[in-house]
């Protein structure tokens, strides 16, 4: 049934752009560039399995994606084909109210406190097979709907509320507006619980440019202009003031490691710490050297518990000892954190080459060379901002140089990014965290489907604003404005998903179809 009601999509959108004035069709030109370029990447890709069936977390495959681009066009196609496109317009901006009055109400109830998700009903309503009989629990503290992550409900909430707020103003019968009300508190509601504190502020923005572009008087005009401005202001002195606090979340005090043929290099406090397995040592502490860079051993002292200290509080945060790990004789260099809790970091050299590696938290040996990590620097230093963020991207931008034309391929970013980064994930409470996405829509683009398809993503969304903009005498005009706009601000930290992007696109479809 699903293969069957997709292929009459396709058959549909197919005719439907036949039927159309072809004048009418260049808008799509860049829409289909960048579909065509992320089919492209992911066939060329080495990873082109995930790209056909989606990755972890993620699920967007290259269907998906073609399933966006036949969203917009279909969706055009039938309200400007439609005998009366004002009625399919209406029709479908109903459809969408209902789906969003439900979203709304699950976040709501879950905002005060109650997650009907993880009754038993719905338990045993989507729980088969082997996961019969289990409840499902929440999957985080704040409202996300049915969306899987708080921070998509943020997304969802930005691009929808202006609409619905429009619709509530201008619908033509009280019941309607009744309905389009409702939905746009639940809705809010629901986004407040979120939590997303970004999107809180892009919302802001968003009803900010809708009543800027939508009105006619010149003295609201200014005085929207001149709060803009003064709270752009305010904005600039409080990252100002902040800006200094982002240097100080390094939570490890390790500046680099080296795994080498011979030994383990790390630098801590600027200066240099050796370490070797010295296999005649009469007991497991003392197998273990422990040397500067010059090779003179530093003095330690070894407690009770056969746990190596260095001697004069040198290094008060590190400790070494000698553990069986993982069936590994390990060196187990013990570091304090600074909420009190222990670091280890297992070295051994019994790998086949006979090298020292370090021993992940899987038992698999790696190769380390915290000096090959390729940092973005403007954002060295930075990482720790924008919850963390600035670790992924700092980490992401320097991949755009290597898949400048063709993409790694459709949700292969698992793959391409250095999760073999120890330390910086260490260091920025990533520890032992599958990054798995790039918390930014443009990024996700140009790494995975290349510089062209990020470019004519850019264009199709750029031309679809102006024209927007030329129409915001409409309400609806203004609103979609405000909705697409919120969409690609909230894209700046945020990645796109299966949950939230088909909604965009019918968004898009919207904006296109008006005249």
């Amino acid at each position: 049934m699903i293969i069957l009601m997709g292929n009459m999509a396709v058959k549909k959108t197919i005719l439907g752009v036949w039927k159309q004035n072809t004048k009418k069709l260049w808008m799509f030109i860049p829409l289909g560039i960048y579909i065509a370029m992320s089919i492209v990447s992911t066939c060329c890709s080495d990873y082109r399995t995930f790209g056909f069936e989606g990755g972890m977390d993620n699920y967007e495959s290259i269907w998906a994606v073609a399933g966006y681009g036949i969203t917009a066009v279909y969706g055009w196609t039938a309200i400007d084909g439609a005998k009366n496109p004002e009625w399919a317009r209406e029709h479908i901006l109903t459809v969408l109210t209902m789906v969003l009055m439900a979203v709304g109400l699950i976040g709501t109830m879950q905002t005060l406190g109650f997650d009907p998700l993880c009754t038993k009903a719905v338990s045993a309503l989507v729980l088969h097979g082997r996961l019969a009989g289990r409840q499902i629990t929440s999957i985080a503290d704040k409202a996300y709907a049915t969306l899987y992550n708080p921070n998509y409900l943020g997304v969802m909430g930005v691009m929808t509320i202006p609409l619905l707020l429009a619709k509530a103003l201008s619908a033509k019968t009280q019941l309607r507006k009744a309905v389009y009300a409702v939905s746009c508190v639940l809705m809010t509601v629901a986004f407040w619980g979120s939590g997303s504190k970004t999107g809180r502020v892009m919302l802001g923005v968003c009803l900010f440019v809708f009543l800027l572009i939508y009105t006619q008087k010149i003295w609201f005009k200014a005085v929207c202009l001149g709060a803009g401005l003064i709270g752009l202001a305010a904005v600039a002195v409080f990252l100002a003031g902040i800006s200094g606090k982002f240097e100080q979340k390094r939570n490890t005090v390790i500046q680099s490691i080296c795994t080498n043929e011979n030994n383990v290099e790390l630098k801590c406090h600027d200066k240099e710490i050796v370490m070797a397995i010295d296999i005649y040592g009469s007991s497991m502490p003392e197998i273990v050297t422990v040397c500067d860079s010059e090779g003179i051993p530093y003095q330690m002292e070894c407690d009770k518990d056969d746990v190596l200290h260095f001697a004069d509080n040198l290094f008060p945060e590190l400790t070494v000892t000698a553990v069986q790990y993982e069936n590994y004789i390990s060196i187990d260099l013990r570091e304090e954190k600074q909420d009190g809790n222990i670091r280890h970091w297992y070295f051994t050299n019994q790998t086949q080459d006979g090298t020292y590696q370090y021993v992940t938290v899987f038992g698999k040996t790696e190769r380390i060379d915290s000096s090959e990590v390729r940092i973005f620097s403007p954002m060295q230093g930075r990482e720790s901002s924008i919850s963390g963020r600035g670790y992924i991207w700092s980490r992401s931008i320097p991949l755009l140089a290597d898949y400048l034309v063709l993409g790694s391929g459709q949700d292969s970013f698992t793959l391409i990014f250095p999760n073999q980064d120890y330390l910086g994930k260490a260091a920025y409470d990533f520890e032992n965290v599958l990054i798995s996405r790039a918390h930014s829509l443009y990024l996700q683009i140009g790494i995975q489907s290349g510089g062209i398809a990020l470019v004519a993503y850019l264009i199709f969304f750029a031309a679809l604003l102006v024209r927007l903009y030329q129409k915001r005498d409409d309400l609806l005009a203004a609103a979609l404005f405000a909705s697409i706009l919120g969409y690609l601000l909230m894209g700046l930290t945020n990645d796109s998903s299966v949950t939230t992007t088909p909604i965009f696109f019918l968004l898009t479809a919207l904006g296109l179809s008006l005249r």
